[in-house]
């Protein structure tokens, strides 16, 4: 009986060894599956970033055109006085000539 304690204990040791081969395997899947992971979200966090990043970016430009429209718009109107002003010279001017050229 001895020999076959002794076979039940070296069976059973080599299942525990199968068993923690199979754990230690299966800890380094886990530990590259985490490692992929890790890398993963990595990247999402910098694509993240880069998008608020651009906009801002786009925001800052928008505001920039909001700007440049309004100074446009108040160029504008400036021209169009001036125009009108002038246009008011010229009424003035020639009913000046008509009224002295009828005396």
């Amino acid at each position: 009986m001895s020999n076959n304690q002794n076979q039940n204990t070296l069976g059973d040791t080599n299942n525990l060894l199968k068993m923690q081969a199979e754990a230690n395997q299966n800890d380094r899947i886990i530990e590259y599956q985490n490692s992929r992971l890790s890398y993963r979200q990595k990247q999402v966090e910098g694509q993240r970033n880069e998008i608020e990043d651009k906009m801002k970016l786009l925001e800052t430009r928008n505001q920039m055109l909001e700007l440049a429209i309004e100074r446009n718009i108040y160029k504008k109107k400036i021209i169009y006085a001036l125009i009108s002003l002038l246009i008011l010279f010229l009424i003035g001017v020639l009913v000046v000539v008509k009224i002295l050229s009828n005396k």
